[in-house]
């Protein structure tokens, strides 16, 4: 017998004891969502990644000054 542990959204967990095979299946379960994740994700980076690293991007569209002399002309 073997054990699964869940976790819910609330943060509280549950501990269940299934069967090898279940526990079997379950373990592919996880693998197969791990790599579709990853399969999504590989290409694509993260901005609040990249922000919590310290690395951060001028907005050069963004020149409300610029707009406002333009406006003036």
């Amino acid at each position: 017998m073997q054990t699964i542990k869940y976790r819910f959204a609330d943060g509280t967990t549950s501990e269940i004891e299934v069967s090898d095979e279940l526990y079997t299946l379950h373990l592919e379960i996880v693998q197969q969502k791990r790599r579709l994740h990853w399969r999504e994700s590989r290409r694509q980076i993260s901005l609040d990644n990249l922000t919590e690293q310290g690395i951060d991007f001028a907005d050069t569209a963004a020149n409300p000054l610029a707009d406002y002399i333009l406006k003036l002309k």
